[in-house]
């Protein structure tokens, strides 16, 4: 049996160093454990959350960093909907207990890092309340001690970007 929490203390160990390629390896190594569907799952689950993230982002960057006046409002409202479309997505893909290929791995960790970076950055914008599923998920995890230890505080805020 797998430690969850080693696995999310490999993740964070790894994370700052691991490109794109590497994080699918971590990923699919993560998902061969989970046997039969372990693989789908954490694909479907890991490509949904880096897309949240990656919209969250978008949003973030563009009120933050360009002026109102220049600001493409289709641009912006076409981001905003693949964002709730991800959210709305993640949050029926998710399992309601346990982890999604059966032990904690990177699926499970890029969807709480997303969701915490919507509820931490962006929560004016998007309503957490309509993703209960997602936000009970997030909260299994983030009550884990590897979680814990490693506090998302990286100081970048608007503000601190703005300036």
């Amino acid at each position: 049996m797998i430690d969850e929490s080693a696995i999310a203390l490999r993740f964070a160990a790894l994370s700052p160093v691991l490109d794109e390629r590497g994080r699918r390896r971590f990923a699919a190594a993560e998902a061969l454990t989970a046997g039969r569907g372990g693989i789908s799952a954490v694909s479907r689950a890991t490509g949904l959350a880096l897309t949240v993230m990656e919209k969250a982002v978008q949003r973030h960057y563009e009120r933050a960093l360009r002026p109102a006046e220049k600001r493409h409002e289709p641009w912006v409202d076409r981001v905003m909907g693949q964002l709730t479309g991800g959210l709305s997505a993640l949050d029926a893909e998710l399992p309601q207990s346990g982890w999604i290929s059966g032990e904690l791995g990177l699926a499970d960790i890029s969807a709480v890092c997303a969701f915490g970076f919507i509820e931490g950055i962006v929560a004016d914008l998007v309503d957490a309340k309509r993703y209960p599923n997602l936000a009970a998920f997030s909260a299994r995890a983030e009550a884990l001690p590897a979680f814990c230890a490693a506090p998302a505080q990286d100081g970048a805020t608007a503000a601190a970007i703005a300036d």
